[in-house]
């Protein structure tokens, strides 16, 4: 990552070298040290914990580098080539602003291409389900968010808006539904059910154009469907269902 703390960093300190006759030995001596420091704490995984910490030292060094430039360094070309380099940065980054929107919109459109293309290979359509209890103004805004977002990115959008005197018995009942709906094999059963139905609507046309005829092919296919899918396949569907109390 070129604008990544250590790469950023690194460049930095190579930079002092090149031009150390134009620093002051303070200011060489600092930056040196800080490499070296942040070179040991990022070649180890740095613990969560010590984040703050670590980004603290860094602020730190990085104002001690620059209160060195300003009390040790002779006023002159390199003194003012500095000073540019600080305000420029600074305009960049205060000019600079992320477009968040934009971003969320991409990846809505991409999304969107993926869903597009899973419905085509004949699989299930993904979907969010949202459990909102009570009408908190914001939880409100939140969730109405979110189901627009699914419209968008072509998701199944399940709501279940409940009044604030659901009790926990009935919201745990509600989550352990809604849970039980996540059949392992649901994605080839609804593939097998399209090849079904494409199989049946062709044999209609054949009837329809006058070949009444009936191949041997067409009878092996409906005779595995009664035996090994709805006598196998669904009827597992079925049981697993059942088990979870869903009809």
């Amino acid at each position: 990552n070129p604008g990544s703390l250590y790469n950023s960093l690194r460049l930095a300190r190579e930079n002092a070298r090149v031009v150390r006759d134009r620093i002051s030995n303070a200011m060489w001596e600092a930056i040196n040290e800080f490499w070296l420091s942040v070179d040991k704490h990022l070649t180890s995984t740095l613990q969560p914990w010590r984040a703050a910490e670590f980004y603290s030292f860094v602020h730190r060094e990085v104002a001690t580098f620059f209160g060195l430039a300003q009390s040790t360094m002779m006023r002159g070309e390199a003194y003012g080539f500095t000073v540019l380099g600080s305000l420029q940065e600074r305009a960049d980054m205060t000019a600079r602003i992320l477009d968040g929107k934009r971003i969320a919109d991409a990846l809505i459109d991409d999304l969107r291409v993926q869903v597009d293309a899973r419905l085509a290979q004949g699989l299930r359509q993904p979907g969010l389900a949202v459990i909102l209890l009570g009408a908190d103004p914001a939880s409100s805004i939140y969730v109405r968010n979110k189901r627009r977002g699914c419209e968008r990115a072509g998701v199944l959008s399940v709501s279940h808006d409940l009044p604030t005197s659901t009790s926990q018995a009935e919201l745990l009942a509600l989550i352990d539904q809604l849970k039980a709906h996540n059949y392992g094999d649901y994605d080839r059963q609804v593939k097998e059910h399209a090849i079904f139905v494409q199989q049946i609507a062709d044999l209609q046309k054949k009837h329809a154009e006058g070949n009444a005829a009936i191949t041997q092919s067409t009878l092996n296919f409906l005779r595995d469907w009664l035996l090994k899918h709805i006598n196998v396949e669904d009827k597992k569907y079925s049981q697993y269902m059942n088990s979870k109390g869903l009809k």
